[in-house]
Parts: structure tokens; sequence; C-alpha cells
């Protein structure tokens, strides 16, 4: 998941023209309160903008929050009043800035309009690991590639198992595990032979023998591994010496393959 800065200097441009195109009254101000914030573009933007939930870590955004929605909601009136673009109530607005595999560099549709709203950057194209590695060695990866699970499965199977069985071992020890952070609760526990894996609203039932980051993957969203095991993690277990090891050894064997397959003149 992208930073909050990522996705308010994003989100601010698609709300505000939805705003604007919709006609619906506000102030600046209410912009700078996160709930406001986020329902309104929930509201206004077309596609799922749930990954974008760390918007709400924050109660208000002032400071350099404050600034980069002050600078969204200048340029997303700029846009909705420019006689080049034509931004009617019924125009549709999209985010895909959360699409980390996309082709394109483009983070705002408004209608058939794309907009990139990188920060400082001269980026041409995004390009994935796919791509790279496609450009590198005239492979035909297709997007999705994950460096790990293609180029080190067993490796990734293990340091998965070992994090996993270890987390379980946690639970079990200590009943459960939670985190509090702006009304939002990061929480894991368990019950009978399964893990619930639980972030504010959303919810994930995971067995507890599972063995592959294939089977975790299945069961889970992006949004329940980065704001549960992965907080976990990092909390507790990321200077684990054995996770260190296996960690290490996974990322090793992915980069030595990959160096193998990589055409030297």
């Amino acid at each position: 998941m992208a930073d909050i800065k990522t996705h308010l200097r994003e989100l601010s441009v698609a709300t505000t023209i939805g705003l604007l195109k919709e006609g619906i009254k506000f102030n600046f101000s209410d912009l700078l309160i996160s709930k406001n914030f986020f329902n309104y573009a929930c509201k206004l933007i077309s596609n799922d903008i749930s990954s974008a939930v760390n918007i709400l870590e924050v109660s208000s955004f002032d400071g350099e929050l404050k600034q980069v929605v002050e600078n969204g909601y200048r340029l997303g009136e700029k846009i909705f009043n420019h006689p080049y673009f034509s931004i009617t109530k019924g125009t549709p607005i999209k985010w895909t800035g959360n699409d980390t595999q996309k082709d394109d560099p483009i983070d705002l549709y408004i209608g058939t309009y794309g907009f990139s709203l990188k920060e400082d950057s001269y980026i041409l194209k995004n390009m994935g690991l796919y791509d790279l590695i496609n450009n590198l060695t005239g492979s035909e990866y297709k997007r999705g590639l994950h460096v790990f699970s293609t180029f080190a499965p067993r490796e990734y199977d293990y340091w998965f198992d070992y994090t996993w069985k270890s987390f379980v071992a946690y639970l079990k020890k200590f009943r459960d595990w939670s985190l509090d952070k702006e009304n939002n609760e990061s929480k894991a526990y368990l019950k009978d032979d399964d893990v619930i894996l639980s972030y504010s609203s959303y919810n994930s039932i995971v067995p507890i023998n599972i063995k592959t980051n294939r089977e975790y993957m299945q069961l889970t969203t992006s949004l329940i591994r980065e704001k549960v095991l992965s907080k976990w993690i990092k909390s507790y277990f990321e200077k684990d010496p054995e996770y260190i090891k296996l960690k290490k050894g996974c990322a090793e064997v992915a980069g030595n393959l990959i160096c193998k397959i990589y055409p030297r003149s």
C-alpha cells in the first residue's frame, strides 16, 4: 500500500472534481477531516478505494498532509474549470493509482481523460518487475509476476511456513494480538482450527495448518495482509534470526536465478 501522502495527492484531485461536477456544497476545511474526505471519495469515485483506508489513520490533515490536500484541491479546480476538458455531472471518475501492475502511469481517469499525479517525477512509464525482466532478457512474463513465487518458490514457502507457525505459536501463547491506531484496530486470534485476521470491518479466516504463501494469498486480501500479519512481523518478529536467515536466503536464490537468465555480452 502506498503512503498517505501518495493517496491524498491522487484522491484529493479526484474528490474535488467529483464534488464540483455533482454540485455538492462544501468548504475546503471539510476535506481536512479524514472521515469526511474518505466518505466523499468513496461516494464520488466509481471503483473500490478501500486500499486507501490508511487515510483514516489520522483524524485530520495538517502540516505536509494539509499542503498535499490543498494542492490537490487547487489542481482539481483548475481541471474542472478548464475549457479543454468536458466534465459533466455524469462523467465517471476512476482511481487507478492503487493498481501497481498497470502498464501506464495514469493515476486518475476523469471520463476519458487520464492524469498522472506523480510527485517530482519525469516517469514515462511505470515499469513493473515483469516489464523490467522482459526488457532485460527478451522473456514474456505477464503482469502480476512475483519475484519470490516465480524464482524461489521453495525458499519462499520455507520462509512463509516458519513465519506462519511462529505467528500461530504466538497466538496460542498470548491468546490474541491487536494494534489500535486512530480508531482502526488490527487484530488476530484463534477460533477452533482457524486464525481470524481482522482490520476494522474487514476479516479473513485462515486455517492454522497452511504451509504455503499461495494458500495464504488465496484466503486473504492485500489490506488484511498489510494491516495484520505484516504489522505483527514489524512489531515482534522482523529481527528474529531464523526469519532473517530465511528471508535473505529467499532473496539470494531469486536474485541469482534472475542473474543467470540475464543475457550478458
